[in-house]
C-alpha cells in the first residue's frame, strides 16, 4: 500500500493522473471534513473552521481536493507537537491582470480560496522555497516520504489554481489555496479576450439565473465591465422587475431551465413589448433537455456552462455589436457538457 500511495502521489505531482471533474462547493468539503479532522488531530490542538457565505463553486475532483485538505492538515499537525491551533477558512479572491501576469499559468478572474493556518514551528525563507519539491522534507526519514506538499502543489496546479505560503520561524504557517470559480474556467486561447477592451459595454442586461452563486458572480463581473444589470432569480421576478423599472432592456441573459417560466418562454413574453431586445441562453444541459425547451435552433445565441467570464463578455459584445450594426446574429458554439 505504501508503494502504491507513493506512485499515486508522483502521478498527481506530474499531472498525469486522470481527474473526475464536477462542480464542488469548498464550504461543504471543508465542513464535511471537520469530523475526520477532529479524530486525527490531537486534543491539545484546537480547530476552527470559518466558511464564506458567498463562496463560488469550483470545478474539481472531490477526491483530489480532499487529499489537499488532508495533506495540509497533517502538515499543520506535525508542526505543532506541543499543541496549538489549526484554522481553516474559505473566501473569495480576485486576481487582476497585473498579478496574474507574474504567473503565466494563471488567468485573471474570480477564485475560491481555502486557507489553512497553524501556530506551529513555521519556516525560514530557504525552507519555504523548497517545500513543494518532491522528496524534500524537514521531518525524520521514518515520518514522511517528502511528497505530501509536492502532491498538494500538483493537484492545485492540475485544477488551474495556485498555492501561496506565508511563514516565519516560531510564528506558524499559512497555506492559501486558490481555485478558479466554476464560471471562470480558463480556456487556452483566452489571453486575447482578456486584454480586449471591446468586451466592455454600457447597455442594460436582464440577468435571470436561479443559482445564487452563478448569478452573483455574473452580476459582479458584468457590472465591472460597465453594464447596467438587473438580476432576477426566476422568470416571475424578472417580469416584475421589468414592469417596475420601465427600462428598455438591451439583452436578456437567461438560464434555459428555470423554476416556473423557462428561459425561452420568458424571452417570448418580454420581447412581445420590447421587440428590439436580444437574448443569450445559457445552460449546463444539452441535447433533448434544450430541444424540449425550444433553444436548439442554430440561429439562437447560446453559451454552454461552465463558461469563462471573458467568454461570456465576448459573446455579449458579439450579440450587441451585431444588433447595433443591424447584422445577423451568429450562432453560439457549444463547449463541454456540464452542469454549472
Amino acid at each position: 500500500r505504501g508503494a502504491r500511495d507513493i506512485v499515486n502521489q508522483l502521478l498527481a505531482f506530474s499531472r498525469k493522473q486522470a481527474l473526475e471533474i464536477k462542480p464542488v462547493d469548498l464550504n461543504q468539503l471543508v465542513t464535511r471534513f471537520e469530523r475526520l479532522l477532529r479524530r486525527m488531530i490531537p486534543e491539545d490542538i484546537s480547530i476552527s473552521i470559518n466558511t464564506c457565505k458567498d463562496l463560488p463553486l469550483i470545478m474539481g475532483d472531490i477526491n483530489q481536493l480532499e487529499q489537499v485538505v488532508m495533506n495540509l492538515a497533517v502538515n499543520a499537525r506535525d508542526a505543532m507537537p506541543s499543541g496549538g491551533s489549526l484554522g481553516i477558512e474559505t473566501g473569495v479572491f480576485e486576481l487582476d491582470e497585473k498579478e496574474a501576469g507574474a504567473n503565466e499559468e494563471l488567468k485573471p478572474g474570480i477564485f475560491a480560496s481555502m486557507t489553512i493556518r497553524d501556530t506551529g514551528f513555521g519556516m525560514d525563507d530557504r525552507t519555504r522555497e523548497q517545500i513543494f519539491e518532491p522528496f524534500f522534507s524537514t521531518k525524520p526519514r521514518h515520518k514522511g516520504s517528502g511528497l505530501g506538499l509536492a502532491t498538494v502543489y500538483g493537484i492545485v496546479r492540475q485544477h488551474g489554481g495556485d498555492i501561496r505560503v506565508q511563514s516565519r520561524p516560531m510564528a506558524g504557517s499559512s497555506f492559501q489555496v486558490l481555485l478558479p470559480a466554476a464560471g471562470c474556467q480558463a480556456s487556452p486561447d483566452e489571453n486575447t479576450e482578456i486584454k480586449n477592451p471591446s468586451s466592455k459595454g454600457f447597455e442594460t442586461i436582464l440577468l435571470v439565473e436561479d443559482d445564487d452563486r452563478v448569478r452573483e458572480m455574473s452580476l459582479y463581473f458584468l457590472k465591472r465591465k460597465g453594464y447596467k444589470v438587473i438580476p432576477a432569480e426566476d422568470g416571475e421576478q424578472a417580469l416584475a422587475l421589468v414592469g417596475e423599472s420601465g427600462n428598455s432592456i438591451d439583452l436578456l441573459l437567461t438560464d434555459v431551465v428555470l423554476p416556473g417560466i423557462n428561459g425561452k418562454d420568458l424571452y417570448d413574453l418580454i420581447s412581445a413589448y420590447q421587440p428590439e431586445m436580444e437574448v443569450i441562453y445559457m445552460s449546463g444541459y444539452t441535447g433533448e433537455v434544450l430541444k424540449s425547451r425550444g433553444v436548439m435552433d442554430k440561429s439562437i445565441n447560446f453559451i454552454q456552462k461552465p463558461f469563462s467570464v471573458e467568454s461570456l463578455a465576448s459573446k455579449i459584445r458579439e450579440v450587441l455589436g451585431n444588433k447595433a450594426r443591424g447584422g445577423k446574429i451568429k450562432p453560439a458554439g457549444q463547449g463541454s457538457p456540464a452542469r454549472c
